[in-house]
């Protein structure tokens, strides 16, 4: 007999036809919300769709990937559930999207009374005044101390910029503001995670994602595989140096494999793009020879006074 556990929906979506569930069962597989799909609604009603807060009982499977989904979404006995009224359309000039669409509007229909929204909203506070200006970005080196900043710019780091590149072993390895990590190594791997530097120049680094290109695909890495990634260095160590040239992901890992932007989109990475610099070829249509700054050619054509054209360099005859 397959496992029923209890739940609540978190948010759905009309427009995408997905939401989630919240699980409340204590034999459940996993605490974190779980996705269904429209085809997962148990209903005799055509049109599905569920409010956030619905209570219900539900079945779940395992992706390929491991990940836990919804199969079946039925009322809390087991029974079909109840769909609620479709919220009407609201269409106006540039809005046209329906209510419950997103989170905020399926919490804001969720069966509270009209009477606990308005005293919801006389309590609200007033809202701030944007602040003029943007907040300048914070540098990957803000909280180092000048000792380990002269460090740097004794092994000649370019400190222009907001982030660095630095190659460790076989690995290239970005730091950005706010302790954000990448790496790239020649093993076809990508990761990101966090970084933190002690008074001693000690940098530590914690991986929270992966992929590695096998099989010609780009697939995530459990744990155990981040656990082999670059952990720990010093600024000072021999082995940590700037980049010498112009690197990009060919050239570090070899030509031939796919485009990383979908694998990394799909498993949540900040990074959309691998963070070498992409080759590039000549570009169509450019120009095949430089530009004459020399003035005029022999053999260009000027007019005389009288409009008729004479080639430069030769007399009229």
């Amino acid at each position: 007999m397959t496992d029923t556990f209890q739940g609540k929906v978190k948010w759905y979506s009309i427009r995408k036809a997905w939401g989630y569930v919240t699980p409340t069962s204590d034999n459940a597989p996993t605490k974190d919300d779980i996705f269904f799909h429209q085809t997962s609604i148990n209903s005799e009603q055509k049109n599905k769709w569920l409010e956030a807060g619905y209570e219900v009982q539900f079945t779940v499977y395992t992706d390929d990937e491991g990940r836990y989904k919804c199969k079946t979404v039925s009322a809390t006995d087991g029974s079909p559930c109840i769909i609620p009224k479709r919220p009407a359309r609201k269409r106006g000039k540039g809005d046209k999207k329906e209510k419950g669409e997103n989170k905020e509007e399926n919490e804001k229909h969720n069966g509270e009374s009209a009477k606990a929204e308005e005293s919801a909203a006389s309590k609200k506070p007033a809202v701030a005044p944007k602040k003029a200006g943007r907040e300048p970005r914070k540098r990957f080196d803000s909280g180092f101390t000048e000792e380990i900043k002269e460090k740097l710019k004794e092994k000649k780091f370019d400190m222009r910029q907001t982030s660095i590149l630095v190659i460790v072993d076989k690995a290239r390895v970005k730091f950005g503001p706010d302790g954000y990590a990448a790496l790239a190594n020649a093993d076809g791997v990508l990761a990101e995670g966090k970084f933190t530097c002690d008074d001693k120049g000690t940098v530590a680094l914690e991986w929270t994602n992966m992929l590695k290109y096998e099989d010609d695909e780009w697939k995530p890495q459990d744990e155990a595989a981040r656990e082999g990634l670059v952990k720990s260095f010093n600024w000072s160590d021999e082995n940590v140096t700037g980049l010498k040239q112009v690197e990009t992901p060919e050239s570090l890992w070899g030509e031939g494999k796919k485009d990383e932007s979908e694998a990394l989109e799909k498993n949540m990475f900040q990074m959309r793009k691998c963070f070498l610099i992409k080759s590039s070829g000549p570009k169509k249509g450019g120009r095949n020879r430089p530009r004459n700054r020399g003035g005029k050619r022999a053999g260009d054509k000027k007019r005389d006074e009288n409009g008729k054209g004479k080639e430069n360099g030769k007399k009229e005859e």
